[in-house]
C-alpha cells in the first residue's frame, strides 16, 4: 500500500529562508492544483526566518502572475513535517540532503524540484487522469 498522510495528498517544499523559493513553489502549486483537487501545499526552511512573510521582490513576482502571498509566515522544517508529508521536494540537493538527515523514512518520497519535474514530464497525463477519476491534473506549461 502507497504512504498516505490522510485524506489530501500533501507537498511539502523545502528550501533555506523558507522567504523566496520554497513558499514561491508552494503558492505556484496550491494556485495550479486549486482549492478542489485534494492536495495541499505547504513549506519550511532548514534555516527559516520563522515568521517572516515572502520576500518582497518574491512577493511582487507573485502577485504578477495572480497568486496573493499575503498571510504567509515562514517556518522551520520539523521531522514531523516530514513524516506528514506525502511529497517532499527540496529546493536543492543540498536541501535533500538535509531532509533525508532530519527523517531518513522520507527518502523515497523526497526529491529535489528538478528531479521530479524530470521524473513528472515522464508521465502521460491521460493515464494519470485515468487513475485519478473526478480530479483535475495542471496542465503543464513547459514546451514540448
Amino acid at each position: 500500500m502507497a504512504y498516505r498522510s490522510g485524506e489530501n495528498f500533501t507537498i511539502l517544499t523545502v528550501c533555506t529562508g523558507n522567504i523566496c523559493r520554497s513558499p514561491a513553489v508552494e503558492h505556484l502549486f496550491r494556485a495550479a492544483f486549486g482549492a478542489t483537487s485534494g492536495v495541499t501545499v505547504a513549506s519550511a526552511g532548514t534555516g527559516a526566518l520563522v515568521g517572516q512573510p515572502v520576500h518582497g521582490p518574491m512577493a511582487d513576482l507573485l502577485r504578477g502572475v495572480d497568486v496573493d502571498p499575503d498571510g504567509f509566515a515562514a517556518r522551520r522544517v520539523t521531522e514531523q513535517m516530514l513524516r506528514g508529508a506525502d511529497l517532499v521536494l527540496p529546493l536543492t540537493r543540498d536541501h535533500r540532503a538535509q531532509v533525508v538527515d532530519l527523517a531518513p523514512a522520507a527518502v523515497r518520497r523526497t526529491f529535489t524540484v528538478r528531479e521530479f519535474a524530470r521524473l513528472a514530464s515522464q508521465v502521460d497525463r491521460e493515464q494519470l487522469e485515468a487513475r485519478v477519476p473526478g480530479r483535475v491534473v495542471p496542465a503543464t506549461t513547459q514546451d514540448e
